[in-house]
């Protein structure tokens, strides 16, 4: 491993060229570095689509803030190489990969360029600082990836919790704004943000209606939306339309940093993983996180050491997902209101999973399914682990190892990981593995001979560390 004195680099940039929940993830990781290199001079680098400067300009975390387009050109791109050359930065943290700026560091002359190298077209770029982050490695939260691609920056620390600013002039104007639509103080608010991003199916606005029907026969309380975009402005309208009055209105009417504000002032918050999701675990509100496509794993990108509970129903789809393009509703229609409005009520009475290993754990009973492959020596072995992770809520088949349709099998049943008790067929497995990485959003783990654990914590740790031996290097 390359050896770097810290006392050596004074200037530095960051890039997260993309959306604010993906910047929120980051921010424990831009810390790190930045108490890494106390004498670095700081800079961050956003694009001017994403509301990411009022973020950064927050938390005091950046001497300078660049909002740089997309380059659309080769003019444009020059401009950037420019706008970096001038700067003589001695290092580039690539956190979104973005290939025309990371390309613009390198041809700037930027010495140290962190990123992922499994990205098509930057492996020349981050070939000796990178990190290979392949997406089956269905574990690695992005949050853990991003301290795990500081490691050969001499950069060990723990990833901590999301954290967030919030100006107390933006909470005094969140706050006399809920006055004035009728907040009640007394009483519980569940703020819904019925947005999604861009691998998830956005929730139906019957969903919305429906569980505020429900929560509202059980519980008093306050409803908000929120949101900024015409697919939260139309759901807000149908919802207004069939829920009777009392509904306070925040789509629309808040800046990024007042929608933080906004967020931390709720009592649980409803919704897709989008920017508001990650506000509210950085801000350690509790949430009810709706997951709707096999794509996106509450592992990836759910709420990082923030209390939270889920409400995923996607196993029934039998589909190669394709997240928002996908013709098939039942990950969305399947969604049961009832566990939406028990989970928003167990919330509210202190419930909900919060530290890494209770995380994990919950994460790996919601999201995987270990298809568990045995001969007539391991039948009984086989048989006896798939009823033992039943009991633990773990997903998991049994299935003969010379059995037909096996690819059809792990698309069906949206196989994670293959447990191939019987040692056997390994080079068929290991095709299959390889088929399957066109059909599957995640190509599942392949792991040969006979386990057993004394605890599903033991389980959990032992699938978490052939995922990290195999997706991260």
């Amino acid at each position: 491993m390359h050896s770097i004195n810290p006392q050596t680099i004074t200037s530095i940039l960051m890039v997260r060229h993309d959306a604010v929940g993906d910047m929120i993830v980051a921010l424990p990781a831009m810390y790190a570095i930045k108490a890494h290199y106390p004498n670095a001079r700081v800079t961050v680098m956003v694009s001017n689509y994403s509301p990411n400067r009022q973020i950064i300009e927050n938390e005091g975390i950046a001497d300078e803030i660049l909002v740089t387009p997309s380059p659309q050109s080769f003019r444009e791109w020059m401009d950037v190489v420019r706008m970096i050359t001038a700067r003589s930065f001695d290092m580039a943290i690539h956190f979104s990969n973005y290939g025309p700026v990371a390309w613009a560091c390198f041809w700037a002359g930027v010495p140290i360029n962190v990123g992922d190298t499994a990205v098509m077209g930057l492996w020349p770029v981050f070939r000796r600082w990178g990190t290979i982050d392949p997406p089956h490695n269905v574990m690695a939260h992005r949050t853990r990836y991003h301290f795990l691609m500081l490691k050969k920056l001499g950069i060990s620390a723990t990833p901590s919790p999301l954290r967030l600013r919030v100006p107390p002039t933006d909470t005094q104007t969140i706050q006399h704004a809920l006055a004035a639509a009728g907040r009640r103080p007394d009483r519980p608010m569940i703020l819904i943000h019925p947005g999604a991003n861009g691998g998830n199916k956005p929730v139906t606005p019957d969903k919305y209606i429906d569980y505020i029907h429900s929560l509202r026969a059980t519980l008093d309380c306050d409803i908000c939306l929120s949101g900024s975009g015409a697919t939260e402005a139309a759901i807000r309208d149908t919802i207004l339309h069939h829920v009777n009055g009392g509904i306070i209105d925040f789509v629309g009417r808040t800046t990024v940093s007042e929608l933080i504000a906004l967020v931390g002032l709720a009592s649980v918050v409803v919704g897709i993983d989008t920017g508001p999701s990650h506000m509210a675990a950085a801000l350690q509100i509790p949430q009810v996180l709706l997951s709707t496509t096999k794509r996106v794993l509450p592992f990836r990108w759910g709420p990082w050491l923030a209390p939270h509970l889920v409400v995923r129903q996607n196993r029934r789809c039998a589909l190669v997902c394709q997240g928002p393009a996908c013709p098939e509703w039942t990950c969305v229609t399947d969604l049961p209101t009832s566990e939406m409005v028990s989970h928003t009520l167990s919330l509210l009475r202190g419930a909900g999973v919060r530290t890494y290993a209770q995380q994990q754990r919950y994460w790996f009973g919601l999201c995987m399914t270990i298809l568990v492959l045995y001969d007539p020596t391991t039948h009984d072995q086989a048989t006896a682990y798939v009823d033992q992770l039943a009991q633990w809520d773990v997903t998991a088949i049994a299935h003969p190892v010379d059995g037909p349709h096996l690819t059809t099998l792990c698309v069906t049943h949206d196989v994670q990981i293959i447990h191939n008790f019987s040692s056997q067929r390994r080079y068929r497995l290991a095709i299959v593995s390889q088929l399957l990485n066109r059909q599957l959003s995640h190509p599942p783990l392949l792991i040969h001979g006979v386990h057993s654990f004394d605890s599903d914590m033991e389980m959990v740790a032992f699938y978490q560390d052939k995922f990290d031996t195999r997706g991260l290097l």
